[in-house]
């Protein structure tokens, strides 16, 4: 009886953990995934160069995006703003200004803000714009070579037909994330069983 008090509490634990280790920036790409990164075009972006990129989500919530950037020059005296306009409305749900000092070159640079709410099937409008830059420095968006369904692209005005390489980004409970965490935990606890019967005998 003692033995199975010890074995629910510890299952319980481990429960617990892989829940809390299911809670992630759950990131939902807006672009086709199934282009090869090696077949992204990419829009060059000078001081006060912009892009607005208009999409739907799918998701309740919204706690940042993340766009595939590279940028070349003096990176560290480079800043973007940028603004999330909720379409139907025209209001600006969140903005703010970011420095690339810390851009990886061809990877994700999140920009992160206060949760939006309400956002399940609606669309919005990504507006990133280049607001200091030295002259010799550019900024470069990676892009795919079509504009996918419920999309546009806006490049300096210019119409696009392109999609910007781009996530939304919520916090929240993943349940494949959690599935995948409690098999892999069930695996060691067998694998351990059965060393310790093998070693036993």
């Amino acid at each position: 009886m003692k033995n199975k008090i010890k074995v629910s509490i510890v299952a319980l634990i481990l429960v617990v953990l892989a829940a809390g280790y299911s809670i992630i920036d759950k990131n939902n790409a807006i672009y086709d995934t199934d282009v090869d990164s090696s077949d992204y075009g990419s829009l060059e972006l000078e001081k006060r160069g912009n892009v607005n990129q208009e999409f739907v989500t799918f998701e309740e919530r919204l706690d940042g995006l993340a766009v595939k950037l590279t940028a070349s020059g003096n990176i560290d005296n480079i800043e973007v703003g940028y603004e999330l306009e909720e379409k139907e409305t025209g209001k600006i749900v969140s903005e703010g200004t970011a420095s690339l000092a810390e851009l990886k070159n061809g990877k994700f640079f999140k920009f992160k803000f206060e949760q939006v709410t309400g956002c399940k099937d609606k669309v919005y409008v990504f507006h990133m714009h280049v607001d200091k830059c030295d002259e010799d420095s550019r900024i470069i968006v990676c892009v795919t070579d079509r504009a996918e369904d419920a999309t546009s692209l806006l490049v300096n005005g210019e119409v696009q037909d392109s999609t910007i390489v781009l996530r939304t980004i919520t916090h929240r409970f993943d349940i494949e994330t959690f599935i995948v965490t409690i098999c892999f935990i069930i695996y060691i606890v067998l694998f351990m069983r059965w060393l310790y019967k093998l070693f036993k005998q």
